[in-house]
């Protein structure tokens, strides 16, 4: 028997479980064929394509006042919104993203033009974060939080800060993930945050292996000769993952001991430790020990994936000699194989406890 989307949420409310607003109808529209879905995609991107070339004539006269900027933003993302909030189907929503897109990038100009391009980075990161969390729509949360965590970097690099960029999106990719299922409710709203956060930061702390860097293209000054401020992002670093690791064996207290837990969160801080002139492996492991510990395979497969795009972009790191990245590769390797090795012996002790 098929319920209809009323009865299987009023059904699921009775049980206990409050799912998002868009979360039985998104299901519903997964439901057609793949081509269908496919060519009603393509259309929503067409017809925003037409609307563009109606702008496009325009453009010069929209372009040139910051104000009238602002406005047609304004316009476009309330037609987004409202494309959004309508019953699902791929149609709508790819209009709406297309939409979307164009009043955010039309609201960027008109920052530009208000301010000196360092400076508008602050009202941005707050119009991306509040897209992020006002837009019903998972692709755009996911775009629009990621769009917000790269503005905050360029951000805080343009004040001088730019080493906290990576500690605070790595920070909050933290509390999302292990309070991913604190509020039911907003689950959906949370995994896209979360998603686009973490594409952030992945992005951001490569970016800083494999180039100048961000803010080389802003061209101001930064505190990046003060080693106090570099130690003090290690340090942040190492801490939130011992925050992680201690978040993960909190919601296992029932079946992990205390010894277990204690030994864990002393490996993390080893291994953070370690990984000190390494960048990235804090952000890589941290990543896929929240997939693990969320059963979340697209977590899991990210945090792979950058772990080993840090590990092989530290071997040509030109100023650090071989025998040092050999000494940190080593000890990561073995505190991480130390950990396995621990697992394999807990682990069917907790299953045993649970059968029992």
């Amino acid at each position: 028997m098929k319920l209809s989307d009323d009865t299987l949420r009023r059904t699921l409310a009775d049980a206990g479980i409050h799912i998002a607003d868009d979360a039985l109808s998104s299901s519903l529209s997964s439901g057609l064929p793949w081509y269908i879905r496919l060519a009603m995609a393509f259309t929503g991107w067409l017809a925003a394509l037409f609307l563009f070339g109606f702008l496009a004539i325009t453009v010069e006269f929209i372009l040139d006042d910051a104000s009238t900027s602002l406005l047609t933003s304004g316009v476009l993302i309330g037609v987004a919104y409202a494309l959004l909030r309508a019953p699902r189907n791929d149609f709508t929503e790819h209009l709406g993203l297309a939409v979307s897109l164009v009043g955010q990038g039309l609201f960027a100009w008109a920052m530009v033009q208000l301010s000196l391009r360092q400076h508008f980075w602050w009202p941005l990161t707050l119009f991306e974060l509040s897209l992020a969390l006002w837009v019903p729509n998972t692709i755009h949360r996911f775009i629009s939080s990621g769009v917000a965590g790269v503005s905050l970097a360029m951000a805080l690099g343009t004040a001088g800060l730019s080493f906290l960029s990576v500690p605070l999106l790595f920070f909050a990719v933290a509390v999302l993930w292990l309070h991913e299922f604190s509020w039911p409710r907003y689950l959906s709203a949370i995994r896209a945050l979360g998603y686009g956060l973490v594409v952030a930061l992945i992005g951001l702390q490569g970016e800083g292996i494999v180039g100048a860097g961000l803010m080389a293209w802003l061209n101001v000054p930064l505190w990046s000769g003060l080693w106090l401020w570099h130690i003090s992002a290690d340090v942040m670093m190492v801490t939130i993952l011992v925050y992680v690791v201690w978040g993960l064996m909190a919601a296992q207290a029932e079946v992990v001991r205390k010894p277990v837990r204690v030994a864990a969160i002393l490996g993390a801080v080893v291994l953070g430790a370690l990984s000190l002139k390494a960048p990235g492996i804090c952000v890589g492991v941290a990543v896929i020990l929240l997939g693990f510990g969320r059963s979340n395979t697209v977590l899991l497969g990210l945090g792979v994936a950058s772990l080993l795009f840090y590990v092989s972009s530290y071997y040509y790191f030109l100023d650090v000699t071989l025998a040092a990245k050999a000494g940190s590769l080593l000890g990561v390797g073995l505190v991480l194989l130390s950990g396995y090795a621990v697992v394999l012996r807990v682990l069917p002790r907790i299953g045993g406890k649970a059968h029992a």
